[in-house]
């Protein structure tokens, strides 16, 4: 689910299935803890002012921690009065100026494992929402828009988005299959490596339907085993 959230299709069409199961709270607590735990980092090197971090750390306890919130997530009763806490410590501090960096970072943790364990694994088992969602990344990656994505344009994509490579080849073997199953919309042309392909020509082929998945569960190229999305 994390390499997922690192990209920004993953992020649009997970949030939009979080919408559709009435937890998008969940998901936006994760990215604006994660946002926190970022500009702590930045204030301990002196770019942001503790001023600052407190108050972004206040605006997420007002939104989703403090019982009857707006937008309060499900964390635990512990979880949640050690977060009130630690920041109404600070506020009657004379001295103190920000909580500490790792406030939040149990409550997200658990968040974070809740989404794994419940929405993301409906998520990731919904082909027709899976597909929208691998069809914006070979939109992306077809540039001259032909409707195929050659060796070159792939290679330019992964390039600029190494975290959308990342997530497809870190898929589970169920989800995978999935994915295949809407990859077979596409046709993609693939190198056929000498020792690898059928006849071990060397030259370029398409891949198409039926030959997407392989014995990996990733993209095999025509006549080779599975492995990676694509080579």
């Amino acid at each position: 689910m994390e390499s997922l959230l690192k990209t920004e299709e993953g992020q649009v069409s997970f949030t939009a299935h979080m919408e559709d199961e009435y937890s998008v709270e969940n998901i936006e607590f994760y990215n604006a803890t994660g946002e926190f735990q970022e500009h702590s980092t930045a204030t301990f090197m002196g770019r942001v002012a503790p001023e600052e971090l407190m108050a972004q750390g206040v605006a997420i306890l007002e939104l989703y921690v403090k019982s009857s919130a707006e937008k309060e997530v499900n964390i635990s009763a512990g979880k949640q009065a050690a977060i009130v806490a630690a920041f109404e410590a600070v506020a009657a501090s004379a001295s103190e100026r920000c909580v500490a960096p790792t406030v939040f970072d149990a409550a997200r943790d658990e968040v974070r494992k809740l989404m794994e364990q419940d929405n993301f694994g409906r998520f990731s088992k919904n082909a027709e929402k899976m597909g929208a969602m691998v069809d914006k990344f070979f939109a992306d990656a077809d540039s001259n828009n032909d409707g195929k994505v050659s060796k070159e344009e792939y290679h330019r994509w992964a390039e600029v988005h190494p975290e959308a490579v990342e997530f497809i080849n870190t898929l589970h073997e169920s989800t995978r299959r999935i994915t295949n199953k809407c990859l077979r919309a596409h046709t993609v042309e693939v190198e056929i490596r000498a020792g690898n392909a059928a006849g071990g020509t060397g030259e370029t082929a398409e891949v198409k339907e039926g030959t997407m998945e392989g014995n990996g569960g990733g993209i095999a190229e025509e006549g080779g085993a599975g492995g990676d999305v694509l080579p």
